[in-house]
């Protein structure tokens, strides 16, 4: 921890901090701004213990924090921060430091509403593996502490100071079959809302079952493919999950198409966050990251991506069973694509960087006869859905070279894009180009998620000089400080209820042309603001008018389980303008229900917004939940399977023509049993209450029978839109 001072010399202000006497120290980072707390400053400053800031200007207060960085790029946690005014003559006005301990109104969140633990019965059988939870503080800081009730539960790093996070996972020992219960409680002293807990579940089978899941895009045989596509959907197991895996079927002339074996083509990354409707569904290990995806280039598929292929996605679990979870058939067309095309090399999918220089690659290629500037000047760099840069581009690589031989640009495929890390909140983020040709097409290239972990509370981004009004019209660069993790997170959604709907109208603007006007965002009766985006596409919403008010700002929450959670990954809300941008990254798909709360001079007001993303506006957005029975529950011989299913991309009606239930015995090698058809129109109007009075009849229900024994009760909806069977649940149950 570092001790600040500062002092004023005419129009300067010199900052001295205590030394950091760690050996791997490389220096010191001053971070500065004009109101506490928001530094849109950074400057690496040496292994130097003072400072002078030299540009003060008079009867202006600045605030100032001190990191330490150490050889591998990680900083310290930021100082106390001081803050200093420079007087006419030159003496120091107090300014109004932030004390010795956390502001009022400090809130401690965790971005965990539960932790489901797996494992074999035995002595040291095979476990989960360690789950993690993030601490983050809003409205400034404290110390920490994450314990637990269970004597079977092990935490790892349960404490600190300011953000952080720790690790869970189960104690080694010999273990029964049992279902057990505990609770973490994370503690934070300055916090007025601490104590905060996590319930935890542990559950221990004689052995384990086969994951389950589903494949949600593509659309079954979709035709005209061209560009990148996102292959989708979840998975889960009671254990573990080892991998989702991507093969396709051979075609002819290939060697695999006479062994008649299948084509490996990659494996699919998990997104936490991304399916928050299968984590508030199932209560298994790892539930929250059960969304996966994969971005195909479809060039790369064999004639260069001209022709049908069947795609088969595949589960694994830790103890080594494959499940397939789904296969589609495309037909793609890029024979005819005029579009740029190419991808993202680094950061690795999901990786975590750090550093005030990290180089993001990738590479783009555009057919002929169109060519991409030399310079990179068309090609924009997103970070979070927001314009930050442009890369340096034309430099040679062979593989690329010689694949796509023969384009303008075969022999200077290669971007680079530098950026600092550290300005990024802690958390995940994504990357992604998009590419401009000389006969102006326009196309997104990429989707990489990536994870900071610098310690920073907020985001600050300087837009790109092209897309900022403020530049352009030669008022310096214009920076963007995102909202930090909301003062509710981690209540309930409802503790928002009372809070008035905003009356100002929303605005959206689509793709990525920053001058493409604005259009109204209409609202329901209720005031939510339904927005549909296509799957890897990108939107940005103006909520309102900004906020001058320092105290006040914009915060925003994805309601998930019924709780205010963090906004989801690779989105960015500006604090004060009140600008949200979101690209999704792959593994997003179907609705997500978002609330924004604008505070100026003490009076607020809430915007919901209810986004749905699938592969296009027109296609199949299905939504199943099984409300009976419960996951891992104990049900009699005859039961009744219900709960609620809708596409919400139907013109009229609930969307669905029927839904199916299948009992999948847990003895290897039994068949599953089909335990009939559902009765369809039931009265939901909690659901029509939520998404609109077409779905109030959007209920269902079934009896069904079935002899003692451990299933997984598979539930699968058919679309209209999509003519077929395109979402399902699997619910663990026990039949007694």
């Amino acid at each position: 921890m570092f001790v600040g001072s500062a002092r004023a010399e005419a129009a300067s202000v010199t900052l001295a901090w205590d030394p950091n006497g760690e050996a791997d120290l490389a220096g010191y980072i001053v971070l500065f701004g004009t109101q506490s707390r928001r530094y849109d400053r950074v400057l690496e400053v040496g292994k130097t213990t003072t400072w002078t800031f030299s540009e003060a200007e008079i009867n202006k207060t600045y605030y100032f924090v001190v990191q330490a960085v150490n050889t591998s790029g990680a900083r310290s946690e930021f100082s106390a921060e001081v803050a200093a005014t420079v007087g006419d003559g030159g003496a120091v006005v107090p300014g109004p430091g932030p004390g010795s301990g956390p502001p009022t109104g400090t809130r401690v969140a965790i971005n965990r509403t539960s932790f489901t633990i797996g494992a074999i019965a035995g002595t040291n059988g095979l476990r989960s593996a360690s789950q993690k939870a993030a601490v983050t503080f809003s409205n400034g800081s404290s110390t920490w502490t994450a314990t637990t009730d269970a004597p079977w539960l092990q935490i790892s790093g349960g404490s600190g100071s300011g953000a952080g996070a720790f690790s869970v996972s189960l104690k080694s020992g010999s273990y029964a079959p049992s279902n057990e219960s505990g609770t973490i409680t994370v503690t934070a002293p300055n916090a007025p809302n601490s104590p905060l807990t996590i319930p935890v579940t542990l559950r221990v089978y004689g052995s384990g079952e086969n994951p389950s899941g589903t494949i949600d895009t593509p659309v079954n045989n979709a035709t005209g493919i061209q560009g990148s596509i996102a292959i989708t959907g979840w998975a889960t197991d009671d254990i573990g999950l080892k991998e989702v895996t991507i093969y396709r079927d051979p075609v002819i002339g290939e060697a695999a198409y006479l062994q008649k074996v299948q084509v490996f083509v990659g494996r699919a990354v998990f997104v936490d966050g991304a399916r928050p409707d299968v984590d508030a569904a199932l209560a298994e290990p790892f539930d929250y990251q059960a969304g996966w995806g994969y971005m195909l280039l479809t060039r790369m598929l064999p004639n260069q991506g001209n022709g049908t292929y069947k795609l088969h996605a595949y589960a694994t679990d830790v103890e080594g069973r494959g499940v397939l979870l789904g296969t589609r058939t495309i037909t793609c067309n890029n024979a005819s694509s005029n579009k740029p095309f190419g991808a993202i090399d680094t950061p690795d999918q999901g990786g975590t960087v750090s550093g005030t220089t990290y180089i993001n690659y990738g590479w783009a290629l555009t057919p002929q006869p169109n060519s991409i500037k030399t310079d990179g000047s068309t090609i924009l760099v997103y970070i979070d859905g927001v314009p930050v840069g442009r890369p340096s581009y034309n430099k040679y690589r062979a593989d690329i070279a010689t694949t796509f031989f023969g384009y303008a640009n075969s022999g200077g495929a290669i971007g680079s894009y530098t950026f600092d890390t550290t300005t990024l909140a802690n958390g995940v983020h994504t990357i992604g180009w998009v590419v401009t040709d000389s006969a102006g097409n326009a196309e997104g290239i990429g989707s990489r998620y990536f994870t900071v972990l610098n310690g920073s509370e907020v985001s600050t981004m300087n837009l790109e000089a092209s897309t900022s009004i403020q530049e352009m019209a030669g008022g310096g660069s214009e920076t963007r400080v995102s909202a930090a993790v909301g003062a509710s997170s981690g209540l309930d959604a409802a503790s928002l209820d009372g809070t008035a709907v905003s009356t100002v109208p929303v605005y959206r603007r689509d793709g990525f042309d920053q001058n493409a006007s604005l259009e109204l965002a209409p609202a329901d009766d209720r005031g939510v603001v339904r927005i549909s985006a296509e799957t890897l596409g990108r939107f940005t919403l103006t909520l309102s008018a900004p906020v001058r008010d320092d105290a006040g700002g914009y915060e925003g929450y994805l309601v998930a389980d019924g709780k205010l959670q963090a906004l989801p990954a690779g989105s960015f809300l500006d604090k004060g303008i009140g600008d949200f941008y979101w690209q999704p990254g792959v593994g997003f798909v179907g609705n997500y229900q978002l609330v924004f709360v604008r505070t100026e001079a003490g009076q607020r007001v809430r915007i919901p917004v209810d986004v749905t993303i699938g592969t296009s506006s027109t296609q199949s957005k299905p939504r199943l939940v099984v409300d009976l029975p419960s996951s891992n529950g104990v049900v009699g011989t005859t039961f009744v399977t219900a709960g609620w299913a809708a596409d919400f991309a139907a013109s009229t009606g609930s969307g669905i023509r029927t839904v199916h239930a299948w009992a999948y015995p847990s003895a290897p090698g039994s068949s599953p049993i089909f335990l009939g058809e559902a009765v369809m129109g039931a009265d939901r109007p909690d659901v029509g209450n939520i998404h609109g009075k077409q779905y109030d009849h959007a209920g269902f229900h079934l009896t069904g029978t079935l002899a003692p024994g451990s299933y997984n009760l598979v539930v699968s909806a058919f679309s209209e839109l999509a003519k077929d069977f395109n979402n399902a649940i699997s619910v663990p149950i026990v039949v007694k």
